[in-house]
């Protein structure tokens, strides 16, 4: 993880901490990827990267307008993003993936982030500003930077958690793969239950909303309960955001949002060049997101010591809070 050295904007780095000129198909060498990956800067007690999510974006975000009919999909990273996306995606196309523009619901990671142009990035508040209801606004926003409005009941959130252990196998997987973390885990493994990890500590993150879970415009929902029974799932959602849908409709949702579909979907996305890439040099885009997607794969990298180190500090956090999770 980032070194107290590591936070400072690197030499011929913009003050947002992209490169002059921008991020764009061939703006970016390798090496240089790997270094702004770990470039961090605090705002509101909370650790960001300067490289996917500038400070100018995240103070836009006490100005952003919500719609009413938006969809918040709220999540700790790792924790079943895409897979939710998807769903709500699916959702909102009575099922079927190839009525899903995902031109325009796919272009950007989360509302905080930005696009990647060949010139300069388009911050993804900016773009869905352009974009028709309704909107589907994934985010990993701590509680304290998220749009006001959402916890004054207005838009649907639709938030999931999960279990942190497989959170943070997952964490650790993506950032070996992509951000050159491959021989870090015991760093990683730390930061994770510290106050230094980017987004925030997962256990204060996931709790603060937690409070919000019977907020009338809110769902709060477990990844290990979806996977037992996606089906409920779906039909929790879909009566949440106001959608019905029919028993075949509900099939083909689910279906469609299992992990293999759903990497069927992305490489077809990543071939349009949905999302593009960062670096300038990557074809899979869309798909990096997805891995796995199972209950229990912690167990292949956390030792002895760290299970009982884990679960230990587990107890601490989350004592008194009702909010319990499901480990395998």
């Amino acid at each position: 993880m980032a070194s107290d050295s590591a936070k400072q904007t690197p030499s011929g780095m913009g003050p947002s901490g992209m490169g002059p000129g921008g991020i764009g198909p061939g703006g970016m060498a390798p090496e240089k990827m790997r270094q702004v990956m770990t470039e961090r800067y605090e705002y509101k007690g909370t650790w960001f990267l300067k490289f996917m999510v500038p400070r100018t974006n995240l103070e836009a975000m006490e100005t952003f307008q919500v719609r009413d009919d938006d969809i918040f999909i709220i999540t700790y990273p790792k924790c079943g993003t895409h897979w939710t996306m998807e769903i709500v995606y699916l959702i909102l196309a009575n099922g079927y993936p190839d009525k899903i523009d995902r031109n325009e619901k796919m272009k950007f990671g989360a509302l905080e982030m930005f696009i990647p142009t060949p010139n300069n990035p388009l911050p993804a508040y900016k773009f869905v500003e352009t974009i028709t209801s309704r909107r589907v606004l994934p985010t990993h926003l701590p509680i304290n930077v998220v749009p006001s409005a959402v916890l004054q009941g207005k838009g649907k959130v639709v938030y999931v958690t999960r279990n942190p252990k497989d959170g943070l196998t997952s964490m650790f997987s993506f950032m070996a793969k992509n951000a050159g973390m491959k021989d870090k885990w015991n760093e990683v493994f730390e930061q994770y239950i510290s106050k230094d990890m980017l987004n925030g500590n997962f256990f204060d993150f996931s709790l603060a909303y937690w409070k919000h879970r019977h907020d009338d415009n809110f769902l709060f929902l477990k990844y290990e309960d979806m996977k037992r029974d996606p089906r409920s799932a779906v039909i929790m959602i879909a009566d949440h955001i106001g959608c019905v849908l029919s028993d075949e409709a509900i099939d083909r949702v689910v279906a469609n949002s299992s992990m293999d579909q759903m990497k069927k979907s992305y490489q077809k996305a990543d071939e349009q060049n949905v999302m593009p890439a960062f670096d300038g040099q990557g074809k899979e885009n869309l798909g990096k997101f997805l891995r796995k997607g199972t209950v229990g794969d912690w167990k292949n990298h956390f030792t002895v010591a760290q299970n009982e180190k884990f679960d230990e500090y587990c107890r601490e956090k989350m004592a008194g809070s009702g909010l319990t999770f499901q480990f395998e």
